[in-house]
């Protein structure tokens, strides 16, 4: 896959019959759509981009804002930070809250499921 924005993408490092493979997202929802669509697949992690550093952070330690006003390649709105500070500060100009990796999967399956109807397209 071509990575269009890197500072939106994400990576995952997953089992599969020959042995460990990286897979690569254009964006952190298409990660979180991977893994609900996947649940055989084993997760040895997952990373993400730090939309404001692009440094990589484990997508279990980053601190995520999901808003319609934060355009990303995939138009999931999520933006991740390593920084909560920064999450904040981001979080208070788009008007929305600073979540876990947890509570962003929740968001992204509602969000999902309002669009298309079902959570897995």
């Amino acid at each position: 896959m071509t990575i269009r924005e890197d500072r939106f993408s994400a990576s995952a490092l997953i089992d599969d019959p020959s042995g460990p493979r990286r897979v690569d997202f254009d964006d952190p929802g298409c990660l979180l759509d991977h893994q609900r669509e996947h649940p055989e697949v084993r997760f040895r992690s997952a990373h993400v981009r730090d939309a404001g550093t692009g440094a990589w952070v484990e997508a279990d330690s980053a601190w995520f804002v999901l808003s319609d006003r934060i355009a990303t390649p995939m138009a999931s709105g999520i933006a991740a930070y390593a920084n909560p500070a920064e999450a904040r500060d981001k979080a208070r100009e788009v008007g929305e809250a600073v979540i876990d990796l947890g509570s962003l999967r929740e968001a992204r399956r509602a969000f999902m499921e309002q669009r298309y109807g079902s959570p897995d397209r």
